[in-house]
């Protein structure tokens, strides 16, 4: 697997797509003595969490056939009735990598907080090993309970992998992030530092020394440039690209 690693850090570097990511890191986690595949890459923003306004290919990216679609969905659908989900707020709160079956041991989840891990178990995820990082969580998984739950030298191994993998990931998407918003005037940018700083329209009217009807004229474009569903999903795409 170091060897794999090795060939890693020289292709990844000429990778351009995430796609193109994801089979790279695939690659070396099959060098692994139980075969794992890469389950997917998510960005994770420190400062919120709301699955309804994230998407694959956007800021949840899949490995080969996994079903990264059909999975989201159903994803979306449980943590909005549950109103999230442990795993995943487990994973944001450690910083070394950790197996679903560890996962498992130290929530000892019931009833309804149980959901991730049958949902991932529908998809023929048996045990995996989840690699959180600053902005993104990467996770392996496998199709049966992982021996001895990945001796440390594999996990530093796939960690390692993780992070190079993530690194060209965030350059990618943060070029593309970065463009969209480098598409905002200088007054739009205004009036959306003012709406994620809370303030109404009338309030952001206010402090510009503007009309209501401007600022949802704004407001309106603003969502538009950012292919945003509203002004919420617009503030969210503006912090991922650092851009306020």
């Amino acid at each position: 697997m170091r060897a794999a690693i090795g060939r890693l850090i020289r292709t990844i570097a000429t990778c351009e797509q995430p796609v193109e990511v994801l089979t790279a890191l695939d690659t070396v986690s099959l060098k692994h003595p139980q075969r794992l595949r890469v389950h997917g890459f998510r960005f994770i923003p420190s400062w919120a969490f709301n699955p309804q306004i994230e998407h694959v290919d956007r800021d949840i990216f899949f490995g080969p056939d996994l079903g990264g679609e059909e999975y989201w969905s159903e994803y979306r659908k449980l943590a909005k009735a549950s109103g999230g989900s442990v795993l995943a707020d487990y994973s944001r709160t450690v910083s070394a990598p950790f197996t679903l079956t560890e996962g498992m041991r130290t929530l000892q989840p019931r009833g309804d907080a149980f959901w991730p891990f049958d949902l991932l178990k529908k998809f023929s995820v048996r045990d995996g090993l989840c690699c959180p990082l600053r902005r993104w969580g990467i996770w392996y998984c496998s199709t049966r309970p992982l021996r001895i739950e990945v001796e440390a030298e594999d996990r530093y191994l796939l960690g390692m992998a993780a992070a190079i993998a993530a690194q060209q990931l965030e350059r990618i998407t943060h070029a593309h992030r970065t463009s969209e918003v480098a598409e905002l005037s200088a007054r739009e940018k205004l009036v959306l530092r003012e709406r994620a700083l809370g303030n109404t329209v009338s309030e952001t009217a206010q402090y510009l020394h503007l009309s209501d009807n401007t600022v949802r004229t704004y407001t309106r474009r603003i969502i538009k440039k950012l292919g945003a569903r509203n002004i919420t999903h617009a503030v969210h795409l503006a912090y991922r690209a650092a851009a306020l």
